[in-house]
């Protein structure tokens, strides 16, 4: 496996064990935390610090890589979408996560309609409110929709491409879940969402709109 933007490396305290992932990460303090995290764990855990746009990853490699959510920092996404395709073994998983540019609630900034605002004035609004440095620690130079997402993976060449509502499995999600949006329990949520988007295109697309993040499953 191959795991883009570590963060603070509680996945690869998971994996360690059996070394199984390779790991690549923008920050150097974010791989710091890493490596102090898994010495509470007495675990080594070793990061790779690079650009997966600039970084050579090699050629049919890797059965599993995992990018949650790291491609928004990415600034160069699609070169380096193409080289995590490139480097995917065939029939190979990529488990995707980004910002979604029209959530209503953006979980980058707390800004209203943040996603929604040109990236010019993205980019200002973040500088007002953590200074200019933050330019530098890897603002999200990209929002993303599903739409977009889905025509550039399947123009990549993934053989398939799922969306969350498309892996949506509310049988499988226990009867006493929290609740989740107006006051109503995931799995039923999760049955009125699966029932009415196979029923209508539209409400499917405006769910996906409007929802948090964007989500995929692409296998090659």
């Amino acid at each position: 496996m191959l795991e883009i933007g570590t963060g603070t490396g509680w996945f690869p305290l998971l994996c360690k064990k059996k070394d199984c992932l390779r790991r690549l990460e923008i920050s150097p303090q974010l791989i710091e935390t890493a490596r102090q995290l898994g010495q509470n764990y007495g675990i080594e855990v070793n990061i790779q610090q690079s650009y997966i746009e600039d970084t050579s990853i090699g050629k049919m490699k890797y059965d599993i890589i995992i990018a949650q959510p790291v491609f928004e920092h990415v600034k160069r996404w699609e070169r380096g979408l193409q080289n995590v395709y490139d480097t995917l073994k065939s029939n190979g998983l990529l488990l995707f996560n980004a910002s979604n540019k029209y959530s209503l609630r953006s979980p980058e900034f707390n800004f209203p309609l943040y996603g929604w605002l040109p990236d010019i004035c993205r980019y200002r609004v973040r500088q007002l409110g953590e200074g200019r440095n933050v330019m530098d620690w890897g603002i999200d130079y990209n929002q993303f929709t599903h739409i977009q997402l889905r025509h550039f993976f399947k123009n990549l060449g993934f053989s398939a491409v799922y969306d969350w509502i498309d892996s949506l499995e509310p049988d499988k999600i226990p009867p006493e879940a929290p609740v989740t949006v107006f006051s109503v329990k995931a799995r039923p949520l999760a049955e009125i969402i699966k029932k009415t988007s196979s029923k209508s295109g539209l409400i499917r697309e405006l769910i996906l709109c409007f929802f948090s993040n964007t989500n995929f499953i692409c296998i090659k």
